[in-house]
């Protein structure tokens, strides 16, 4: 064979790798899992197995872009979404293998924080169960992330003597001198493999309960003596099938059970679930078989679920959730709430004990504490806990329950009759849960996790309706960490999203406490709802249920697991319902609670859906299956289960009933014998106390009289009753009376009846509320006819709310008792107080605290609530001061009090000062009433409203009393006596008007408090001082010249260490540049001189206030020259702009020719020479004429050329206006100053008080005097007018000010001597150049005089000195 051959047969046989590879069965690895779950764990799981398959198959040899492809036709459809929006960093990366690994890790691997990894290695502790090797491979994988180097092995040494479970290992671990992981490791597994040893050779039977074990032979001896000695026929309870039967007559022998598959027992008793339900003797103690003994709860607060009792407890102060076990001796902590009640290392005590559980299974006990718990009636009572390493809950025994007064025990005696009778309610029940059990394990996939559907809703908008975006609701500080864990959980679960384009709808975000603690997200979308179209999918009737549901037997109902969650948005609809955080824009990608059209939507899925099956009812989030055989109901059962594992919809398995004899649906209940009246809706009229003096019985007569056109023989019913209401009768009610209330209660309450009615879907719905100081009532009403009543008392704590609090809540307990009729249907809601109507279009985080959590609880409905005056509310307001005794549910209240609590904790006020509020509060007689006002309700109108709290009355929705302490919102109404130290405190910081009150308008409030904080911080002396400069003014054009060279700016500068004199033309910007031997006045006059003999004397010369310009010589010389001299106002060289311009320019061009070694009188010329804005140049505006320069210029370009002086006059304009416009948009005019104005003028950094003497000659110019009694001339610009109060001026008529050279880059260069001691000269200024030249001055209350007696004062040109 050729070598080329062989060659191409070695190609060949590497090309089938792959194939020979899938045709041995080496399968693909599968795709990499990004729906949930560790997605860290996931990629490196699948990096490991493809590149096992790589090299498997050869494919690692192949060349980077079949690798990659290879890559991505096995990692699934998710991980190509992701690498579909990878931006690589070059051309081509997308065909390398390692780049795309690289991409995928940094994808799926979040960023390691060193600090958090460490604390997960060194808070690991091994668990119940868990071996010492597996618990060595997880420290060595959490290793990996610690960067730990070197003292890896030392570390997992140390974390497995502190971590291990056994504490007698722990003792041998610390024994060990010199102790190694390896000898770490031999000792653990030695007594690893004792313990096992030891279980398999101990004989000895568990004892269930507390002390020695006891020795089983002499116990099953006992045991065997009284089974022969009991007779036969009698019966007990049997643990292997759950029920009572006579020795051996068990059913459960020789069964097999569906779970352990083990014998002789049924699976709903199997022990082998090892759950620590409770701990007890051995010995199962003879009981009387005539009674029974069982437990009742007599308190409303703990909760049964599962039958579990279940209770929220403080203890040692912490919150903790505890579950009722009477067969236990003994309280259990788990380990892990013990550390969150007392910190990381709590202290244990030894205990000798053991706890066996009733699967005979021993509980490794960490130790005995004890802890302060306290009861619901605030009794404290100290308990001895036994420590264990667990999962489950902690747990009460029977005498700590006892003690706590959580349950007690009664004992009832059963008649042979009633146990000879069988109880057909507990098979039933039995069979339910057998059925559940079964379910649960069959459709694990179903019951748990969030499902998601596959159609995506799209929200359809009115366009019509304007976008609103709401600001961020501000969240306390203590609550932000919380928050964002929690929005980052829900990111996770794909629930919600993050947004970083913009959105046309913003909504806001509310938070809720639970009672366990944690958070919820919930969305405000009060303004989205009003742009959502409906789609009024039409909800099923009771009659059509009731003719599909006859015969039926046997019912189950499904609850689906936070159903609207379950049915994704598209793209679109996802922004629409963008809400604003602290930490960035989300937006749901599924359906959100709170949105109008989320029922019907979901109940067109749950139509579409299942509306196939036979037997399968869908009510919103409810699915009833019903059938009239148990076979048919199973198989019915499993079909809608199928279809929700088809379709990924999960269930709630905490809310599912399986196989039930009943179930309640729109307000009836469907049983085996038909269709019956749901006893609930009309249990407030039924269990309603007869009157007890004769109020009650005209609220009584009013009702029935106001349904009197529905009841027949009205009088006659009534007449006992009215007989009452007689002024010669005393109240005493009777028989007689009794009987006619009995007749009138039937005559409301029956279904079909003259009054009550069924309810029809197919009609609007209207629930009437009301509520007493001591109850609340309501009344569904259809067509104005009742279908549903209800009413409860207030509690202890409700019954303090205020008056607006209670009606709200009046609202949320007809929505929540009626909501078998209210749930996904527009409800209108009567209520006779008026404020609601405007609580309930408000913005969620514009209510007080306990509205807030009423609001939240009432999202879910759709409703609109209307005013109607009480005396047309006459059946709710019967029902409320008839109230049933029964009270809220300890949810409700726990939650309303849980949200308050989340407010005023989270309060950045500390407890001290919150104290002193309270008492304040308290002393403060105007706000003693308002909190009356509060309570009681407030008037009608203002006028009837006590006059020390008619300030209060635009805000009296929006006040609440919590605690003592009065909050608007969630602000804190400050007493009178605290509001000035509390704007003392706002202005802690020197922080101006504006972010002073966004301070305080953030937790304070009270009457006018931005008035007196814009007061407070007007007249700060330190913020005056320290101000901010003003802001510009609009630009004041100057006048454009007719001619050239008509008015003229001169100045002085320095370059180069030489000084210069600039004398520019306003027309055509042309200007004269003179280098200065000195800066003398004179000298500077000489070379004005000369430029003005080359072009002419102008009519106007504007300057700055130099000593130069402000001197004797130079006001001599412009009268005698004949043109007249402006000064600007000093320290404003704006005002002198052309002149200041002209000098950066000549600057400029001295500068660059000086580094280039060119002329600089070429530059000068050049400059000249250009045009300016397509006017002209410089030279021909004032010349008429180009100069020739050494750039080549033709004779007819030299030649002398006429510019039209209107034309150039008109573009000087125009350019004028333009810069006018720019510079005016962000200026603002300043308020005239008048004589005498209290004013601040600034020096320097700082603004000193003053007052305003007279208006100076140029606009915008003032003359001023501080307090200190200089005089000064300034522009308004350098001026604030301040509202403090100065001391008195007795004579504001301006004086010679003293001179005060400003300090600028031409003025001259003296030494300290000659700035010490100016020149002396007499000024003989005449009174027009006096109004010209005066800026400031200092009286002096003793003139200084020379040897000779002449008076020695302060020459004009160092008026602009500070001396």
């Amino acid at each position: 064979m050729s070598e080329d051959q062989s060659s191409s047969n070695t190609q060949e046989n590497e090309e089938n790798t792959p194939a020979m590879a899938m045709h041995l069965g080496l399968p693909p690895p599968e795709p990499l899992d990004l729906s949930g779950g560790n997605i860290s764990a996931n990629w490196k799981k699948f990096k490991q197995k493809y590149v096992n398959y790589e090299i498997a198959t050869g494919i690692s040899s192949k060349d980077s872009a079949t690798r990659v492809a290879t890559l991505l036709t096995v990692i699934g459809n998710d991980a190509i979404d992701v690498f579909n929006t990878i931006t690589w960093d070059e051309e081509g990366d997308d065909k390398k293998i390692e780049k795309v690994l690289l991409k995928f890790a940094e994808h799926c691997e979040p960023k390691k924080n060193v600090s958090y990894e460490r604390y997960k290695f060194f808070s690991r502790a091994q668990e119940s169960g868990e071996s010492i090797d597996q618990y060595v491979t997880i420290l060595r994988k959490l290793c990996e992330t610690c960067e730990f180097g070197t003292l890896k092995n030392s570390l997992i040494k140390d974390r497995i003597v502190l971590g291990v479970c056994n504490t007698k290992t722990r003792e041998r671990l610390l024994r060990v001198p010199d102790l190694t992981l390896e000898k770490a490791l031999d000792v653990v597994r030695s007594a690893e493999a004792t313990e096992m040893q030891m279980k398999e050779l101990d004989s000895e039977s568990a004892v269930h309960g507390i002390g020695k074990e006891k020795n089983k032979s002499s116990d099953k001896k006992a045991y065997s003596d009284n089974e022969e000695k009991r007779p036969m026929s009698k019966k007990f309870n049997c643990w292997n099938c759950g029920t009572r039967h006579g020795a051996r007559e068990c059913p459960a022998y020789g069964k097999t059970c569906n779970y352990c598959q083990k014998r002789n027992h049924f699976q709903s008793v199997c022990r082998s679930r090892k759950k620590v339900h409770g701990l007890g003797l051995d010995q199962q103690e003879d009981h009387d078989p005539e009674s029974t003994l069982f437990v009742g709860a007599v308190t409303t607060e703990i909760q049964i679920k599962n039958e579990e009792c279940h209770v929220m407890l403080p203890v040692k102060g912490r919150i903790t959730k505890l579950k009722i076990d009477t067969g236990s001796q003994v309280n259990i902590m788990p380990f892990k709430d013990l550390k969150k009640i007392v910190g990381s290392n709590p202290q244990i005590n030894a205990c000798t004990h053991n706890l066996v559980s009733y699967s005979d299974d021993k509980l490794n006990v960490l130790g005995t504490i004890k802890l302060p718990v306290k009861s619901k009636t605030d009794v404290e009572h100290e308990l001895t806990f036994h420590v264990v390493e667990t999962n489950q809950p902690g747990l009460l025994g029977l005498t700590s329950s006892q003690d706590l007064g959580l349950i007690k025990v009664v004992m009832v005696a059963k008649t042979v009759e009633t146990q000879a009778k069988p109880d057909r309610s507990e098979e039933v029940t039995k069979l339910s849960e057998e059925l559940k059990e079964e379910v649960l394990q069959k459709y694990t996939q179903v019951f748990n996790g969030l499902g998601r559907l596959e159609k995506p809703y799209h929200i359809e908008v009115d366009p019509t309706v304007t976008p609103v975006v709401n600001p961020p609701r501000t969240i306390p500080a203590a609550l932000r960490d919380r928050v964002k864990e929690e929005l980052d959980d829900m990111e996770k679960r794909g629930v919600v999203r993050k947004v970083e384009e913009p959105t046309d709808w913003v909504n806001s975000m509310a938070i809720v406490e639970k009672p366990n603690g944690s958070l919820r997200i919930c969305l405000d979308p009060r303004h989205l709802n009003k742009a959502i179209k409906r789609e009024h999918f039409q909800l099923p009737t009771i009659e059509n249920i009731t003719t599909r549901m006859a015969n039926a037997k046997w019912f189950t109902k499904l609850d689906a697991n936070k159903g609207y969650w379950q049915i994704p948005l598209d793209e679109e609809s996802q922004l629409l319902t963008t809400f604003n955080t602290p930490f960035g824009r989300y937006c749901y990608q599924v359906t959100p609670f709170g949105i109008t059209s989320a029922q019907e939507v979901f109940q067109k899925r749950m139509s579409q859906h299942f509306g196939d099956l036979e037997g399968v009812e869908t009510d919103i989030d409810d699915i009833i299956v019903h059938a009239e055989t148990e076979a048919k109901h199973d198989h019915r059962l499993q079909a809608v289960l199928e279809r929700c594992k088809k379709i990924n919809l999960t269930l709630n398995k905490e809310k599912c009933v399986f196989k039930v004899k009943e179930v309640t649906y729109i307000g009836h209940k469907l049983t085996q014998e038909g269709i019956k009246p749901d006893g609930e809706k009309v249990r407030a009229i039924n269990d309603m106390p007869a009157p007890t003096d004769k109020k009650g019985v005209e609220r009584l007569l009013g009702t029935v009289n106001y349904l009197g056109k529905f009841i027949p023989n009205l009088a006659t019913v009534t007449e006992p009753i009215r007989a009452l209401l007689r002024k010669d009768i005393e109240f005493q009610w009777s028989h007689e009376q009794d009987k006619a209330l009995q007749e009138i209660k039937s005559i409301l309450t029956k279904d079909g009846g003259p009054v009550l009615r069924f309810f029809d879907v197919q009609k609007p719905v209207t629930i009437s509320c009301d509520a007493s100081p001591t109850g609340l009532g309501g009344v569904l009403l259809q067509d104005g006819r009742p279908v549903a009543y209800a009413s409860r008392s207030l509690t202890d704590a409700e019954s303090r709310y205020a008056q607006i609090e209670k009606e709200l809540l009046a609202v949320q307990f007809s929505l929540e008792r009626f909501n078998q009729y209210t749930y996904g249907k527009r409800v209108i809601i009567e209520s006779d107080h008026k404020p609601l109507e405007a609580i309930v279009k408000k913005a969620l985080a514009s209510a007080p605290p306990r509205l807030q959590r009423i609001l939240l609880r009432m999202q879910r409905y759709d409703y609109t609530l209307e005013y109607k005056p009480g005396k047309e509310l006459v059946l709710p307001d019967m029902l409320s001061r008839a109230p049933l005794p029964e009270t809220a549910h300890g949810s409700m209240e726990e939650e309303i009090a849980l949200h308050v609590h989340l407010l005023t904790s989270n309060l950045p006020v500390s407890k001290t000062k919150l104290e002193k509020i309270k008492e304040a509060t308290a002393n403060d007689q105007s706000l003693k009433k308002l909190k009356e006002t509060i309570k009681s309700g407030w008037p009608q109108t203002k006028s009837q409203t006590p006059t020390s709290i008619q300030v209060y009355w635009n805000v009296r929705d929006e006040l609440s009393e919590v605690e003592g302490v009065i909050l608007k919102n969630d602000r804190i109404l400050v007493p009178s006596s605290m509001r000035k130290e509390m704007l003392q405190r706002i202005h802690q910081g020197h922080m101006g008007i504006e972010k002073s009150k966004r301070r305080a308008r953030d937790v304070l409030y009270w009457p006018g408090m931005n008035s007196q904080i814009s007061d407070m911080v007007s007249r700060c002396t330190t913020c005056l001082e320290h101000q901010q400069q003003n802001t510009k003014e609009p630009m004041l054009p100057s006048r454009i010249p007719s001619k050239p060279w008509e008015i003229v700016a001169t100045d002085l500068f320095t370059w180069d260490k030489s000084e210069y004199l600039i004398i520019v033309d306003y027309h055509s910007r042309y200007f004269e540049v003179a280098k200065l031997p000195d800066t003398k006045s004179m000298t500077v006059i000489t070379y004005t001189k000369s430029m003005f003999a080359r072009h002419g004397i102008p009519s106007e010369v504007i300057s700055d206030n130099g000593p130069q310009y402000s001197s004797k010589d130079f006001s001599l010389f412009a009268k005698q020259w004949e043109f007249k001299h402006t000064t600007v106002s000093p320290r404003y060289p704006q005002a002198n702009g052309l002149a200041e311009k002209e000098v950066q320019t000549v600057k400029n061009l001295l500068t660059k020719a000086k580094q280039d070694h060119r002329d600089p009188y070429l530059s000068l010329l050049e400059y000249r020479n250009t045009p300016i804005d397509n006017v002209g140049s410089p030279a021909q505006l004032l010349m008429s004429r180009r100069l020739r320069s050494i750039v080549p210029t033709t004779d007819a370009q030299l030649q002398p050329k006429l510019l039209s002086p209107h034309k150039v006059k008109e573009k000087l304009r125009l350019k004028q206006e333009k810069q006018k416009h720019y510079f005016d948009q962000h200026a603002k005019h300043l308020p005239t100053l008048e004589k005498g104005d209290r004013i601040r003028v600034q020096m320097g950094n700082h603004w000193k008080p003053g007052v305003v003497t007279e208006h100076a000659e140029t606009p915008r110019s003032y003359r001023v005097r501080t307090d200190e009694g200089r005089e000064y001339r300034r522009n308004r610009r350098v001026l604030m007018k301040s509202p403090e109060s100065g001391p008195p001026a007795t004579d504001i008529s301006p004086h010679h000010e003293s001179p005060m050279v400003r300090p600028s880059e031409h003025s001259p260069k003296t030494n300290a001597a000659n700035q010490a001691i100016p020149r002396i000269e007499e000024p003989t200024t005449t009174s027009q150049e006096q109004e010209e030249l005066d800026s400031s001055g200092e009286e002096v209350s003793e003139p200084c005089k020379t040897a000779s007696g002449r008076t020695v004062r302060r020459p004009l040109r160092f008026k602009d000195y500070v001396m």
